[in-house]
């Protein structure tokens, strides 16, 4: 549901007014853990604005993956990757 949402979420604010490319990664990082990785290509992410948001999806995304056990990492300014961990 967690990444359902991140990719909801970049098609709804990422390309408002035409279409992009949005990348789901999976794969294990070096110590074993599963790595998940929503990209896309579209409007920057408003960082800030959404770093204190209690509301919304991106809220709800992080919510989630913090209820499975999982980590989040937010993408960094001028990034347009989230990284969710598990295990």
């Amino acid at each position: 549901m967690a990444v359902n949402e991140l990719v909801t979420n970049a098609v709804r604010h990422g390309f408002p007014t035409s279409g992009g490319r949005i990348t789901v990664s999976v794969g294990t990082t070096t110590t074993g853990k599963l790595l998940i990785e929503v990209a896309d290509d579209g409007v920057p992410f408003p960082f800030a604005e959404n770093m204190t948001s209690r509301t919304g999806g991106l809220f709800f995304a992080r919510k989630l993956i913090l209820a499975a056990g999982g980590t989040f990492r937010m993408p960094a300014e001028g990034s347009k990757i989230f990284r969710l961990t598990f295990g």
